[in-house]
């Protein structure tokens, strides 16, 4: 007599101990992680202004009492961009992350103008750039400002499902470039959050704060470039 799909006992143990000590050595792992919040309450501003090729100005750049979320302060940005111009970004760096299915990315803002959308910059530190030599970076965007002059929480999805959709555009961007859409994604990691200010006639007035990384695991590789 024949059993279909009979798994000797000893066999079944073991794969359900090697499970559950993959699981284990995950949970510990996140268990011990940090959390990293940036509440903007020095004296000195953070977010760096990169104008790249825009044309935008910034008018006003300051850490303020006036107009904040949580604490007594926030940072503030008064920037006049152009029409039929190129996006103005502020960046912020954050502490290195491994990037995993519950790694979570947010930042709150006050925009009395809809439109700025906010990103996080994801390094693959095992891949270079054939043509450049410079190690594999991508902007993985999330969510928009709706405007109105209030606060909202912009978070940025890093699940495996968004992961594996950027990984796919990544290769075909690279394919078109060089020729080949090889990726290697092991030990891929978050080290820069930004907010893209669209190119129109807007003067923006922006308050930043409660820049959020939740489950800080340390990656295992660094880029160089």
């Amino acid at each position: 007599m024949t059993f279909q799909g009979w798994i000797p006992v000893p066999t079944a143990i073991a794969r359900v101990v090697l499970l559950a000590t993959i699981a284990l050595c995950f949970w510990a792992q996140t268990l011990h992680a940090d959390s990293h919040r940036e509440g903007f309450e020095g004296e000195r501003v953070s977010w760096q202004f990169d104008r790249a090729r825009s044309r935008a100005k910034m008018l006003r750049h300051e850490r303020t009492g006036e107009l904040f979320r949580t604490g007594q302060r926030a940072e503030g940005v008064l920037l006049e961009t152009f029409a039929s111009d190129t996006e103005a970004t502020l960046v912020h760096s954050v502490p290195p992350s491994s990037r995993f299915d519950e790694l979570k990315v947010a930042v709150w803002l006050w925009s009395d103008n809809p439109g700025v959308t906010v990103s996080v910059r994801l390094r693959l530190p095992n891949q270079k750039n054939p043509q450049t030599g410079q190690t594999v970076a991508m902007e993985v965007y999330g969510e928009t400002h709706q405007g109105g002059g209030q606060w909202q929480r912009l978070a940025v999805e890093l699940s495996d499902r968004v992961f594996a959709e950027n990984l796919r555009r990544k290769r075909s961007e690279l394919s078109r470039l060089v020729g080949t859409g090889t990726l290697n994604a092991e030990d891929a990691y978050i080290d820069q959050v930004s907010l893209h200010i669209p190119g129109q006639a807007i003067t923006w007035g922006l308050a930043i704060d409660d820049l959020e990384v939740s489950q800080v695991v340390p990656p295992k590789a660094k880029a160089k470039a």
